[in-house]
Order: structure tokens, then C-alpha cells, then sequence
């Protein structure tokens, strides 16, 4: 197994990063194999962390997909292969958790989510225990959300992120931000808010806060203080930038439907529904 990795990454080429998937069940299948023989020593858990690393990079294009399935399935494989305490699993469980949750497993969410607090706590590391409390507010329902606290914490971590350069950090701190905004019937904060998050998300080249930053921002249009033709050329605009993502497509053609329809031409909403 370990052999056939190595195979396929110097025949790979340019498309090594394609074959993530497969490179990881092979590092972790051999992995497997050894640490059923007995005691892993440092190269067995060196495979352990290439295997893991081979697999959440795969796992994380899955998320930009919204293949929240495969997300669960491969992130779940790939903190399984590190140490309890690795701070590399630690940054896999945020993402865990929303997949898990995105997938109706809300209990194993929770507990994810609880376990990364903990752990990123006993490690020490204030980044990671941040990325996992904007995930426990991502997760929580609507009506439960104590919005002081949730601003509070965004507050703090757009202020950690920033100083740390981490844009996908800052992306979903300003996305939680626009989400008060939603909750509070405040559109036009939450469109100032969401332009923050996908001006981080772009620079971070992450297409899942992408996509989510634009399904909110397709309802903000709809329902904010936008006038309908600007609506129309800014969703048009949108299309354009973010080409042959389908997850943008459909937020943004539910926006265009809306658009339409106020304009009177319901045939072309029928098509963008």
C-alpha cells in the first residue's frame, strides 16, 4: 500500500493533488496494517500523519463541492489516523463538526465540537478553540443563538485572525456577523458584513465560505434595501466571477427568480427556480 502511494505520486504529475483520496487509503491502509502488528513507532505514526493529511486535503475540496457527506466520511478518517491531542486534528474537527451536522448528525456535531473546545484549551492554542466556537454558533439553531455573546466572539476573533493573517477565519467571523444582521431583520448591516466575508473568502481561495457567504448575500439582495435592477446586474456579476461552482449557481438563480418576478417576467424566474 505505502509502495503504490509512492507510485502513483511520481506518476501523477501535475494532477498529484487529484488523487488525495486514493493516495490517503492507501498511507492508510498501511497504516492500518501496522498498527494491527503491534506498538506504532514514530515511522508508523509518520504514516499516520501523511495518510491524514492526504486525506482531509481531499475532504476539504469535498466541503468547497458541499459534498457534506464525503466531508464527514473523509475528515472523520483523517482525525481517526493523528494522536487525541495532534493540534493538526484539533484544525480538522470545526469542519467535522458542520459536516456532521449539515448531515442531521446534530449529537455527534455537539460532540465534536465540545471535544476541539477542550482539547485546543489543554493545548493551548487560542486559534483553534476560536475556529471551534464560531463553529458551535454556525450549528446552533436560530432561535437559540444569544446574539450578544456571538458578535462578542466574532468581535474577538476578527481581531485574532487579522493579526494572524487567517482569511477563512475572517470570512466565516463576518458571515456569523451578517447572520445577526439576517436574524434581525437588519439587511443592510447584513450585506456590508457579507461583502467583508467574501473579500476574506476570495483571498482564501475557500469555495465553501464562498458559497455560503453568496447564499446569504442572494437573500440579502432579495429582501434588503437593493433596487431590483441592481439586484439583477450584481447577481449577473456574480455568476460571472464564480464560474462552474453549482453550489453558487443555485443560490444565486434563487436570487434571480425572486428579481424576475417582481419585474414581471415570470418565465424567466420559472427557469432560475
Amino acid at each position: 500500500h505505502e509502495g503504490f502511494a509512492a507510485w502513483i505520486g511520481r506518476v501523477g504529475g501535475d494532477r498529484a493533488e487529484e488523487q488525495d483520496e486514493i493516495v490517503g487509503y492507501h498511507l492508510e491502509q498501511a497504516f492500518r496494517y501496522r498498527e494491527a502488528l503491534g506498538p506504532v513507532d514514530e515511522r508508523g505514526r509518520e504514516l499516520g500523519r501523511r495518510a491524514s493529511g492526504r486525506l482531509a486535503a481531499a475532504g476539504r475540496r469535498a466541503l468547497g463541492r458541499h459534498d457534506r457527506q464525503a466531508v464527514a466520511k473523509l475528515l472523520g478518517r483523517a482525525e481517526s489516523l493523528l494522536d487525541p491531542n495532534d493540534p493538526a486534528r484539533v484544525s480538522l474537527l470545526p469542519d467535522l463538526a458542520i459536516a456532521l451536522w449539515d448531515g442531521g448528525r446534530v449529537e455527534e456535531s455537539n460532540a465534536v465540537i465540545a471535544e476541539a473546545l477542550a482539547v485546543a484549551e489543554e493545548l493551548g492554542d487560542p486559534q483553534g478553540a476560536m475556529h471551534a466556537t464560531l463553529a458551535r454558533w454556525f450549528v446552533l439553531a436560530e432561535l437559540e443563538r444569544p446574539f450578544d455573546q456571538i458578535r462578542s466572539d466574532c468581535e474577538r476573533a476578527i481581531a485574532m485572525f487579522e493579526a494572524t493573517g487567517d482569511d477563512r477565519g475572517l470570512a466565516r467571523a463576518w458571515l456569523l456577523i451578517a447572520d445577526i444582521g439576517w436574524d434581525h431583520g437588519q439587511a443592510g448591516e447584513q450585506l456590508a458584513a457579507l461583502e467583508r466575508a467574501l473579500e476574506h473568502a476570495g483571498r482564501a481561495g475557500a469555495a465553501f465560505e464562498i458559497a455560503e457567504v453568496l447564499l446569504s448575500l442572494s437573500a440579502a439582495i432579495v429582501r434588503g434595501p437593493t433596487p431590483v435592477t441592481e439586484g439583477i446586474a450584481k447577481t449577473d456579476e456574480l455568476l460571472r466571477d464564480y464560474p462552474g461552482n453549482r453550489g453558487v449557481e443555485a443560490y444565486i438563480d434563487h436570487a434571480i427568480a425572486h428579481l424576475r418576478a417582481r419585474l414581471g417576467e415570470f418565465e424567466a424566474a420559472r427557469e432560475a427556480v
